[in-house]
């Protein structure tokens, strides 16, 4: 297995090491605020229903054009459930291409480790959950 992008390298020694944990850590920072700053976008019933989704899963807006309300209630509560749908969608690309530099690709990584489903155990969100859990704990040791 290839290590990701920024890998440390212990033959450069104590210092070097230290040098590369600093570096790789601003990195993680950036791409922590990267990540919060994400938004998934996804539409549906022509683009009468258009919802945003944040990291989290926050609904963080649900814009229904007024022609969308002659499609009852029922089709309009589908619409909204595909909009939001497709913005969790949008999020999930939005995230892996973001963390893709650090980690590798999240379908590879999660086949490389026998991952589950996609939000069940062992699951690449569970594993980047994980990671990025472990990067929090040596950055606050380090900083």
């Amino acid at each position: 297995m290839t290590p990701y992008e920024g890998a440390v390298d212990a033959s450069k020694g104590m210092e070097g090491i230290r040098k590369q944990l600093t570096e790789q850590a601003e990195r993680f920072a950036e791409l922590r605020e990267k990540l919060a700053e994400t938004r998934g976008r996804g539409e549906a019933a022509d683009g009468k229903v258009v919802v945003e989704v944040a990291p989290g899963g926050a609904l963080k807006s649900v814009q229904i054009d007024p022609r969308a309300m002659k499609l009852g209630s029922e089709v309009l509560a589908e619409a909204v459930l595909e909009a939001a749908g497709k913005a969790f969608q949008d999020l999930t690309a939005q995230t892996n291409e973001l963390m893709k530099p650090a980690f590798g690709d999240p379908a590879k990584l999660a086949e490389e480790w026998g991952a589950g489903g996609p939000d069940g155990p062992g699951s690449p969100k569970e594993a980047m959950s994980k990671a990025m859990g472990l990067f929090e704990d040596i950055f606050k040791r380090n900083s």
